[in-house]
């Protein structure tokens, strides 16, 4: 989808040989424009992942975050799947790593992965300067907004999609 080229189910901007593909958004990243993802779900899934991510396994979170955050020419990151907390944004006793590898967000929490800026927080966020305007829509057209998957409410703290959680 973000080759333009077919492969096999299951894999992401990889030719069935392990080839690598080019995705638009390394093509537009040559061209010095601004490159990101922007998504709901964790952004090591398939879909988003697939903006710049090659791999012969979708399922291969751990891999396809690193490759995003330490081997891609995006500028921007924001995604879900945050490790300390659960589906319904309770705090977890230990983190969870199927999205991304401990140490590495570690060492993105410390301000080690230049040019990475992590932001955890609705307060971190509004540090950045950014003006963001609530969305008055889905982002797929004029659909009514579906009810919230979870259970329980975020705690006010947490980023929403109005403030996402990385950049």
């Amino acid at each position: 989808m973000n080759t333009g080229q077919k492969t096999k189910n299951g894999m992401l901007g990889v030719k069935p040989d392990g080839a690598k593909l080019q995705t638009f958004a390394q093509i537009v990243d040559g061209m010095g424009k601004s490159t990101g993802v922007v998504t709901t779900v964790p952004f090591c899934h398939a879909t988003p992942a697939g903006v710049w991510s090659h791999n012969q396994s979708r399922n291969k979170y751990t891999e396809i975050a690193s490759e995003m955050i330490l081997d891609s020419g995006l500028d921007v990151i924001f995604g879900a799947g945050y490790p300390d907390y659960d589906d319904d944004g309770q705090q977890l006793q230990e983190p969870k790593d199927k999205y991304i590898d401990l140490p590495l967000l570690e060492s993105i929490r410390k301000g080690e992965k230049e040019p990475w800026t992590f932001i955890e927080d609705k307060a971190d966020f509004e540090q950045t300067g950014a003006n963001l305007q609530s969305p008055t829509e889905t982002l797929s057209g004029h659909r009514p907004r579906r009810q919230h998957p979870f259970s329980k409410s975020a705690p006010v703290t947490l980023p929403t999609v109005k403030y996402p959680t990385c950049q």
